[in-house]
């Protein structure tokens, strides 16, 4: 497990926590070396069941998680974190825009890869910066947590 990584200036106060989950080292390093540089703590998770383990011990303020995933896929993480909190704002990155429809009614903020960084941040800023309705579709989700093969 990954403890918060502490925010890139240690005089200021930290921003929020971000979940980052992928199964990619090299894109989990990466976004957390961006949103650590942007001020974010985060923690990061190589799947997602770990992510929920880890969500459980230290909760977060907005899950960033890839699609294709072993063990648990993105939908199905998403499910599980918010089981944990229903209003837990979350972002889907995936090369598979046939998934936008769902992300739309899952309440989840949906980007394509490459990810255009900036506009990352941006969307991450905006989430942050709102309150979060639950997700109706969510629940639909739940009950099938779609388990990666």
């Amino acid at each position: 497990m990954n403890n918060p990584t502490p925010a890139a200036d240690p005089g200021s106060a930290p921003r929020e926590t971000i979940l980052v989950v992928d199964d990619d080292d090299s894109v989990r390093r990466g976004l957390r070396w961006v949103l650590v540089m942007d001020g974010y703590q985060v923690v990061a998770a190589r799947h997602g069941r770990e992510a929920i383990q880890i969500f459980q011990e230290h909760p977060c303020d907005l899950a960033l998680l890839d699609m294709n995933m072993p063990l648990l896929n993105g939908w199905g993480t998403i499910a599980g974190l918010r089981s944990l909190n229903g209003r837990l704002p979350a972002i889907i990155i995936t090369a598979r825009p046939d998934q936008r429809n769902i992300a739309r009614e899952a309440g989840v903020e949906l980007m394509e890869k490459p990810v255009d960084l900036p506009l990352l941040l941006k969307r991450i800023g905006a989430l942050l910066s709102k309150p979060q309705g639950d997700a109706p579709a969510l629940s639909r989700l739940r009950h099938s947590l779609y388990e990666a093969h």
